[in-house]
């Protein structure tokens, strides 16, 4: 059971290359399309930063980074560009 989502996790395989031998690797597809309860999905816009996404939705930033914990944070605590087209989650309010 995935703990974000409270969805069961669907086995799915894919062959990798590893030094030119593929391997066999499970994907976890549940995370894939997850949305966290309490949120909704946004889709990143050209030139959006987390800062304005926040303020456009009425939510702090440090809610939008624990529903997101899956972008990565950089040493000053921000997020990396945004791209348009990512999928972020805001938190419902």
């Amino acid at each position: 059971m995935n703990e974000r989502t409270q969805t069961q996790k669907t086995p799915l395989t894919a062959a990798l290359p590893n030094n030119g031998v593929l391997q066999r690797v499970a994907i976890n597809t549940a995370s894939i399309n997850a949305v966290l309860a309490g949120c909704r999905e946004h889709w990143v816009v050209a030139g959006e930063t987390r800062a304005k996404i926040a303020a456009q939705n009425g939510v702090a930033e440090a809610d939008l980074v624990r529903a997101n914990p899956d972008i990565p944070m950089d040493v000053v605590n921000e997020w990396p560009a945004l791209a348009a087209g990512q999928k972020i989650l805001i938190p419902v309010h």
